[in-house]
């Protein structure tokens, strides 16, 4: 089962992160501006954030297996209608269907892997998901970037299938969470969100989740809009890979660096590569021109150090602080996460207007929030837990 949930988990991103390569074929099918198809991104991540919400808490009172499979029929609902859009609006619409179905996914995976988890080896498996997330996050298009040539629409037809098998193993398997069934669920579940939502940690806890999100996230995203058009999408979609590299990297290591020096060291080597990716970025410019590729591949290779080390380290915390209430603060932080992600293509359009250098230096800005959030939250955390 764990491996099911594995691949379920890279599963999101993967599919998610595709649209960012292929922005100009499915432009190009609907006549319209690369920009305009960038509505899919927060059409999935609004919905996806919501859920996220509650849908953690409702598996802790409900189960996991049920919570997942009831997702995991709106999400290939979704991608199914995405696979046949006539149109933007058919399109967006199959996108949000596929953000609302995975929300009812991502963090109850989140609370089923570390269900099977001591405490110990929380850190451990929270860097294998953060691992996984990243490397989908640049494989996801660079696989897309390959599939383009037979066609968008067979990249989601795909993944529907995929996601289809991945639930029939869940759904004849026997979890070990099988949810606590009560008469008053709502009511409790209104009392959890109530108590943790009064807890200072837990506010620093989804602040960081946000601002790691609208950091990394809007680099990412926004490379992306700025390469395409001015590279093929196998151009792109390899660039974006190399953050998977060293992602992948970052989220094997990350247990054994907090384990030999401590959450804030390895919290701080993400930043420092945040930094220092946006600082390239920067210093470049325009990324468009082919002399500067190189220069955008070696920031997006630096980027994924922060992307594999940052939100594991603070997912990883967040299943310390009530272990009875694992999924309500997987939920919590992943619904700030995609906020985070949400916000990112309407929040930086402006600055786009007035080129890359403008988008890059308001995601420096973000950064500097994310450094004193995550500063402050591993304080409050000091208090409950041996960080």
């Amino acid at each position: 089962m764990e491996v099911s949930a594995y691949v379920l988990f890279a599963i999101g991103p993967l599919v998610g992160n595709a649209v960012l390569v292929l922005l100009g074929a499915i432009a190009s099918d609907f006549s319209l501006d690369p920009t305009q198809v960038l509505i899919a991104v927060p059409a999935f991540m609004i919905p996806f954030a919501a859920v996220q919400l509650f849908s953690g808490a409702i598996s802790d009172i409900k189960g996991r297996i049920p919570v997942i499979l009831f997702g995991l029929v709106f999400y290939g609902i979704g991608l199914v209608l995405i696979s046949a859009s006539p149109d933007l609006s058919f399109f967006t619409f199959g996108y949000a269907l596929a953000g609302f179905g995975f929300g009812f996914v991502n963090p109850v995976l989140i609370a089923l892997i570390t269900d099977y988890t001591s405490p110990s080896e929380i850190q451990g498996k929270m860097g294998i998901t953060g691992a996984l997330a990243t490397t989908m996050v640049g494989l996801g298009p660079a696989i897309a970037g390959q599939m383009v040539i037979y066609g968008w629409r067979i990249f989601y037809t795909t993944f529907v299938i995929i996601a289809f098998l991945v639930a029939v193993i869940l759904g004849v398997s026997k979890p070990v969470n099988s949810g606590i069934e009560t008469e008053d669920g709502l009511a409790n579940l209104i009392q959890t969100f109530s108590q943790e939502l009064k807890r200072p940690v837990v506010l620093l806890m989804m602040l960081s989740g946000f601002l790691i999100s609208a950091s990394y996230g809007g680099i990412i995203i926004w490379t992306s809009r700025g390469l395409t058009g001015s590279f093929p999408p196998a151009v792109v979609g390899g660039v974006l890979m190399f953050l998977g590299v060293t992602g992948l990297t970052a989220g094997l290591s990350i247990s054994r660096i907090v384990t030999r020096f401590g959450e804030r060291i390895a919290l701080g080597v993400g930043i420092l590569s945040l930094f220092t990716s946006l600082v390239i970025l920067i210093s470049v410019g325009d990324i468009t021109r082919q002399a500067s590729l190189v220069f955008v591949a070696l920031a997006v290779l630096i980027l994924g150090w922060a992307a594999g080390s940052l939100s594991p380290v603070v997912l990883a915390t967040s299943q310390k602080l009530s272990p009875g209430r694992r999924g309500t603060l997987a939920g919590l932080l992943t619904f700030s996460m995609f906020v985070g992600n949400a916000v990112v293509p309407t929040f930086y359009e402006p600055f786009f207007v007035s080129g890359m250098r403008s988008v890059y230096s308001a995601i420096l800005v973000m950064s500097v929030f994310l450094l004193v959030t995550l500063f402050a939250f591993t304080r409050q955390a000091s208090n409950q837990l041996d960080i």
